[in-house]
């Protein structure tokens, strides 16, 4: 779980709107650019990584091989070699291009830096609804960048992306243009500075006042025990504050609480809800939990494809384990594998899929798994028993004077 002075630090519309483009997972996992470039993981390239598509044709097609090499998904990044793709697409009228080549303009990728053909090619994109492109305009205005300086222009912009579902978006409103934002300043700071104790009475200020994000942040502290003593029941509350109010990261905060146990009662249906809410939001972690509540049945019905799709998602998102999780399952004999320390602790690492099963909780699940692994390990006993009989007879057979003899028979599965 990332915490919110963890993940982007001070955050202002200076230092959240353009790093969406350079590809930082942290900044850009909420984005509609984000957003394409999972579509294009699970459409476009996995065709292209097959190499039927020699020279992409489609505006669709050469805007998701251009982000391809933007992030250097198959090799170094190479943004340079990406902008002639991003301005075919965006002469076809791709709005995603549009936004993606007027960062190259704005960086120098592959053309001359001209933020004034910048500044045209996102008004472009943001008339037709591309909201990166909003939130930029947005940051241009509070800077003053090519634009005349004003804090209401960008509050206007920042908001109508926010409205239309950009995720980042909805962070810098609650982080710059939400209630008690300068309490939330100062607590970032102090956070920052190690000084956790302090910060914690100006989250909780920015939180009473109804800052989204500073809810969720004293909901993480009170989890935490992070300058305030451990109270993850409490935790709870603040995290479903915020999690109803649209907060994807909140949500996976809170599954976790209902899936462990941990200041609520043990629920895994009530933690699979949670998991899905914030992978519908779209949080890189929620995204995770979900894929793994398919994969061991946690509170939906265990199955492998589902937890495929939703590990790539992830890693289309930003998390770290995703696509490793997607390819191993993916993998022809991997077995789900054990989903916590405590199965480890009792299985070691085997175990089966349990196909279409929804487990309730940890002891239900661990139940089923000992049960399961105690029948494989009779047909494992009774099968080495039956070799061995085989091995005697044919060693008696051949006049063998020293075959060694299988012993009692264990109980048939």
């Amino acid at each position: 779980m990332t915490r919110i002075v963890g993940e982007v630090g001070r955050i202002t519309l200076l230092s959240i709107v353009l790093p969406l483009f350079s590809c930082s997972p942290a900044n850009s996992a909420s984005s509609d650019v984000q957003k394409e470039w999972e579509n294009c993981l699970l459409s476009v390239l996995h065709t292209y990584k097959k190499g039927t598509i020699a020279t992409p044709t489609s505006a669709r097609d050469q805007m998701c091989v251009g982000m391809m090499y933007v992030r250097g998904y198959e090799g170094p990044k190479n943004p340079a070699k990406a902008t002639p793709l991003f301005q075919k697409a965006s002469d076809a009228g791709n709005p995603v291009a549009m936004t993606m080549l007027a960062n190259a303009y704005m960086q120098g990728h592959g053309v001359n830096r001209d933020p004034a053909r910048a500044l045209q090619l996102f008004r472009q994109a943001a008339d037709l609804g591309q909201t990166d492109a909003m939130l930029t305009l947005g940051q241009f205005s509070a800077r003053g960048t090519g634009v005349p300086q004003d804090r209401t222009v960008a509050r206007r912009y920042v908001k109508a992306a926010a409205e239309k579902g950009n995720l980042a978006a909805w962070s810098v409103l609650q982080l710059v243009f939400g209630p008690a934002a300068e309490d939330l300043n100062k607590a970032i700071d102090l956070y920052q500075d190690k000084k956790v104790a302090d910060a914690a009475p100006y989250f909780r200020r920015a939180a009473d006042q109804g800052n989204i994000r500073a809810q969720f942040q004293l909901g993480w502290m009170l989890d935490k025990g992070e300058g305030m003593p451990s109270d993850p029941a409490n935790a709870a509350v603040w995290y479903r504050k915020a999690a109803n109010q649209g907060d994807g990261e909140a949500a996976a905060a809170l599954g976790q609480l209902f899936e462990n146990g941990k200041g609520l009662t043990e629920n895994y249906i009530s933690a699979a809800e949670w998991y899905a809410l914030s992978a519908k939001i779209g949080d890189p972690m929620g995204t995770f939990f979900y894929g793994r509540a398919f994969q061991c049945g946690i509170g939906v019905p265990q199955n492998r494809g589902e937890a495929i799709v939703w590990f790539w998602r992830a890693e289309a998102r930003g998390h770290p384990e995703g696509g490793r999780w997607g390819r191993w399952l993916r993998g022809e004999g991997n077995d789900i594998g054990a989903c916590s320390q405590r199965e480890r602790d009792v299985m070691g690492m085997s175990s089966s899929d349990p196909v279409g099963m929804t487990f309730h909780n940890s002891a239900e699940r661990l139940n089923w798994l000992s049960a399961d692994h105690a029948a494989s390990e009779r047909v494992g006993a009774w099968v080495d028993w039956s070799t061995r009989r085989s091995e005697h007879q044919a060693c008696t057979m051949a006049g063998g004077s020293n075959c060694r003899e299988p012993g009692i028979e264990p109980p048939r599965p």
